[in-house]
């Protein structure tokens, strides 16, 4: 049992499919009948509104900075079972952003609403904004992606987010090939994770 619903999915590095992946995780699990609220957490470069057709404005950024309700920047029925919330205005000093109590407050209000909260952050070793969000995760996957992330990757963000104090639940492989034996990938198990993968 998690601790809450809310649920993290972050890689090491850009590139590797994390919003394609993490909006397919979020689709698939409302049309199955959970009520599922999608935030783009990535300040720095999220696009997940695209996904949508809606804008960026009125997001995230604008609810923890006050200057909104979080009922106005919620999007609500972007399919099925799914509401959304995009970036806002992407501000200039982004980890700083995410730091005041808003934040943690915001997840508390909407979390009770919803059967999952997922949350699509930067990047685990570019900044700090995925240690930041983790820390209000009840559940955080790494995403790897088949052929491009390195098992010193994996490794460096399970230990960053050890250091921060957050026990990852596994790795997510995206662009995975079912024929195993054509690919030779001999990942360090840390303890405690636990290895899975996504088509």
């Amino acid at each position: 049992h998690f601790r809450n619903n809310i649920v993290m999915v972050s890689g090491p590095t850009r590139g590797l499919g994390k919003s394609f992946v993490t909006v397919n995780l979020a689709a698939v699990m409302a049309a199955s009948g959970k009520r599922v609220l999608l935030i783009d957490a990535d300040l720095r470069n999220g696009h997940l509104h695209r996904y949508f057709g809606v804008g960026r404005e009125h997001g995230l950024s604008n609810a923890i900075a006050g200057a909104m309700s979080v009922q106005d920047i919620v999007h609500r029925g972007v399919l099925e079972n799914l509401d959304f919330i995009p970036t806002g205005a992407l501000p200039p000093n982004r980890s700083e952003f995410l730091l005041p109590l808003n934040f943690g407050t915001l997840l508390e209000a909407v979390s009770v609403e919803y059967d999952l909260v997922l949350i699509d952050p930067p990047p685990i070793l570019a900044v700090a904004d995925a240690l930041i969000i983790g820390a209000h995760a009840g559940a955080v996957f790494i995403l790897a992606r088949a052929g491009r992330t390195t098992e010193e990757e994996i490794n460096a963000s399970v230990k960053r987010l050890n250091h921060a104090g957050i026990s990852p639940q596994g790795v997510l492989f995206n662009d995975l090939s079912l024929r195993l034996s054509s690919y030779r990938y001999q990942f360090h198990r840390e303890p405690g994770v636990q290895l899975g993968y996504s088509k």
